[in-house]
């Protein structure tokens, strides 16, 4: 490819370059990278300016740098004429144990080594694509290929295992069941077929009695186009004291889900779902019956996910809708006219706006927002405290039928700290969110900031996290930082 600009100066100057095997940009597009050099003394100093220029636009778009060659020919006569080489996956080689998904693993990495320009986003995708394959764990590394010129060999190390779990503690819970939960997966793969997965969890509080839950789920491919089905049931228990009563909640919760992913671009995919849920809630208060909770809905979503030349965005969008029918009612025995009802409707967004901001740290925006005209139950408020906005507070210690939020994370890799561990990183966080409910009480809300270090290993992941609420206190009546641990081993 050739811009040209033509000078007038009799001196060797720079009047035109030539940016060759660029498979990203055009010509007009590198002109910007190059046009402050025009009228200026053709030296190699010049040219290799030029060039880093360009590898540094590769860069700022998501691309890896590509090398490049300065041809000494033309010169005299002001043009610079630079080679581009592009990195690329010259080969891709498989190691370890892959199971029955050998062919799908070479499926997906041969679509990468068909790329001429690589991005470290796609190569992320790919193995995010590949570790959900059930009971696989893939490692990736590259090597620079001697026989071809930028090339690289995508070495592939698998890991499959028909059967395995994982095991998390957290001291996330509140001050009503206990701060410390732990919480246990295991999950038999291809047992009933190659992509099927059977699976059974629980969670437990210090105290069972306090708080206990456990469940079973299946998940299996639909047709031959990536739809996934979702069969769950849990049962779970809450025994707490609240203003002096004696409250035990009994949920059962029965899911059927659909899902399929629909390829829309290179850079764009949008996912359906569909789910059809029965959500049971018994109440007791000292031991009588209070609230009887019958929910039977319908839910339908879509996901669309697009990457620009820098950033990645992904944007939910959810309906849900109460149905009227088996047996669905809200039954209030000490507040008979609450205004609930089971025919209510929702809506939900979530938006996800990631930027990296150098190579090694980003900048993650999440929105949250509910809204439904119908006073809703208080399973399906929207809820501000723990683990996804509010982490400097207590689980829904603000609530409501109508809901906006949002999270600020800046998250950064230690490369020195790899040394002892496979990933660390260092993050700090802002979140505020606020409830509005349709029964009156105006707004409430709550925000809080936080720093952390977090750890990713094949073995044991986690993170030691401290909070600060900035708004009111939280449901506990605290005010002071909290100390948040959360470790998950799998096997």
């Amino acid at each position: 490819m050739a811009a040209t600009a033509a000078t007038a100066s009799d001196e060797e100057v720079l009047g035109s370059a030539i940016i060759q095997n660029s498979s990203v940009y055009s010509a007009a597009d590198l002109f910007s990278e190059y046009h402050p050099f025009l009228g200026k003394a053709v030296t190699k100093e010049t040219a290799t300016q030029i060039a880093e220029a360009i590898r540094e636009r590769y860069r700022r778009d998501g691309y890896s740098r590509p090398g490049y060659r300065v041809a000494n020919n033309g010169m005299t006569s002001g043009i610079v004429r630079i080679q581009l080489i592009e990195p690329s996956i010259s080969d891709v080689r498989h190691s370890g144990k892959s199971g029955p998904h050998q062919q799908r693993l070479d499926a997906l990495f041969d679509e990468l080594s068909s790329e001429r320009s690589l991005r470290p986003v796609d190569i992320r995708d790919l193995i995010s694509q590949a570790k959900r394959l059930p009971g696989l764990d893939v490692n990736i590394t590259t090597t620079p290929d001697e026989n071809v010129p930028g090339g690289y060999v995508l070495e592939v190390d698998s890991d499959y295992q028909a059967i395995n779990g994982s095991l998390t503690y957290t001291n996330r819970g509140t001050q009503q069941i206990g701060r410390n939960l732990v919480f246990g997966r295991i999950a038999s793969n291809g047992l009933l077929g190659d992509d099927n997965i059977l699976g059974m969890f629980l969670a437990t509080a210090g105290n069972p009695n306090d708080y206990s839950s456990g469940g079973a789920y299946f998940r299996a491919p639909v047709g031959e186009r990536g739809a996934n089905a979702l069969l769950q049931g849990s049962m779970s228990k809450i025994q707490v004291v609240s203003s002096g009563v004696l409250v035990d909640q009994d949920r059962e919760r029965y899911i059927a889900d659909l899902s399929r992913p629909l390829r829309s671009g290179k850079n764009r995919q949008l996912t359906l779902r569909g789910a059809l849920e029965i959500d049971d809630l018994d109440v007791y208060h000292d031991g009588v019956l209070a609230r009887e909770d019958r929910l039977r809905t319908i839910e339908v979503a879509s996901t669309v996910s697009w990457r620009g030349s820098k950033r990645q965005h992904l944007l939910t969008a959810e309906a849900e809708v109460g149905l009227a029918v088996m047996g669905s009612r809200l039954d209030n025995f000490v507040n008979p006219d609450d205004g609930r009802r089971e025919d209510f409707v929702i809506v939900r967004f979530h938006y996800v706006d990631l930027t990296p901001l150098t190579q090694r740290w980003n900048l993650r925006i999440d929105s949250y927002a509910q809204y439904s005209p119908h006073l809703l139950p208080s399973i399906r408020q929207f809820k501000v405290g723990g683990g996804r906005i509010g982490r400097g507070f207590d689980a829904a210690a603000v609530r409501g039928d109508r809901g906006l939020g949002a999270k600020a994370e800046l998250r950064g890799t230690l490369p020195l700290a790899a040394r002892w561990y496979d990933r660390v990183e260092a993050y700090g966080f802002y979140d505020i969110g606020g409830a509005w409910n349709r029964a009156g009480g105006g707004r409430e809300s709550a925000a809080s900031a936080g720093v952390g270090l977090a750890v990713r290993g094949n073995l044991l992941s986690g993170y030691l996290e401290v909070a600060q609420p900035l708004t009111h206190a939280d449901a506990d009546g605290e005010r002071e930082p909290g100390l948040f641990v959360e470790l998950t081993g799998q096997f």
